[in-house]
């Protein structure tokens, strides 16, 4: 048995706690080649812990070894700081994907961690991340790439193709000018490398002002997604099917 499923086994089935820690990567084991999925999540200088030891997605705090260090708290099933659970982790290092789960001031988050790989290039850390609030949810999404010295350059833009409202409807009567802005939450994959174009109802389409028709178009429409697949030959996603 390969010494990476091994430590993905431990990761999967033990409790939280030191059994955990144990398998967790020193900080020079994770910069070396060729990284897992906990090696990019614990490397990644946007995703941090604040002062108050609670996760940071879009951190600018501090990076390096410190955060490294820091980071490998939010990998425990039961850690808490303050107002911040972290209520269930999935670890599964042969499909590179990690996801937290837990509450921050009592609303539930969600963040996932996943990296996808092209061919004769530099593997694409990507993250998800979802959170309850008071106006609104907010979703999150970003991709990576990564170079030799671990510098990450946000390609989310060059990676996504454009997805609208408008290509996960069926009725052809309706001109373009009727849809409203709205955000997307962009599903990562535990298996497989297609990733599901989500339209939810939050800050963008609140901040338009809509109307009752807008509403109700968004709802009926988010019981649909686009998939997104990914061409590892090109490194970007391609459209997809409509469901």
């Amino acid at each position: 048995m390969k010494a990476s499923l091994i430590v993905a086994i431990c990761l999967l089935f033990c409790g939280a706690g030191s059994a955990i820690a144990q398998e967790l990567p020193s900080y020079e084991r994770a910069r070396a080649h060729p990284r897992t999925v906990v090696d990019y999540f614990l490397l990644c200088p946007v995703l941090g812990v604040d002062t108050g030891g609670r996760l940071d997605p879009g951190s600018s705090g501090p990076s390096g070894q410190e955060s490294f260090e820091k980071k490998k708290n939010l990998l425990r099933r039961g850690y808490s700081a303050a107002d911040f659970f972290v209520t269930s982790v999935t670890i599964d290092i042969p499909n590179a994907f990690i996801r937290i789960a837990g509450t921050v001031n009592s609303l539930e988050y969600t963040l996932t961690f996943v990296y996808f790989d092209r061919q004769g290039k530099s593997n694409v850390p990507a993250f998800s991340y979802y959170a309850e609030g008071g106006d609104g949810d907010t979703y999150a999404a970003r991709f990576y790439d990564v170079d030799a010295a671990n510098n990450w350059t946000d390609i989310t833009q060059d990676v996504l193709p454009g997805v609208s409202l408008e290509d996960l409807d069926t009725n052809p009567d309706n001109p373009p000018d009727i849809y409203p802005l709205v955000d997307w939450e962009y599903v990562l994959p535990q298996k497989g490398t297609t990733v599901r174009a989500v339209p939810q109802m939050t800050y963008a389409l609140s901040a338009a002002g809509p109307g009752v028709d807008d509403y109700a178009l968004v709802k009926r429409l988010s019981r649909h997604w686009m998939d997104l697949k990914w061409d590892r030959v090109e490194g970007r996603f391609l459209r997809g099917d409509v469901r």
